[in-house]
């Protein structure tokens, strides 16, 4: 993934809020869980905006991204972050 100039590169986001009711992970239901994010060349991704190379994230309380990988990838970058991983709660 290259030259996404204005956000990021590889974006794994769990929005579901059936993934985690009441805390515990419920991958029958939903979530974003067990994917390898592997062998990619990211670069020169969010470099105009606010993005990262990987990002790694949920929108809400109780949605789930859980154990994703991302063993080897080469990520060249100049103003964004490499790898992220958020959970964001809306006010």
């Amino acid at each position: 993934m290259t030259g996404n100039l204005l956000d990021c590169g590889i974006t794994v986001v769990g929005h579901s809020p059936n993934a985690a009711t009441g805390g515990v992970p419920a991958p029958q239901a939903a979530g974003v869980y067990a994917n390898d994010i592997e062998g990619n060349r990211i670069s020169g991704n969010g470099i105009n905006g606010g993005g990262a190379g990987v990002v790694l994230a949920t929108g809400l309380p109780g949605r789930t991204v859980y154990g994703n990988t991302v063993p080897s990838i080469s990520c060249t970058t100049r103003r964004s972050t490499p790898a992220a991983r958020a959970s964001v709660a809306a006010p």
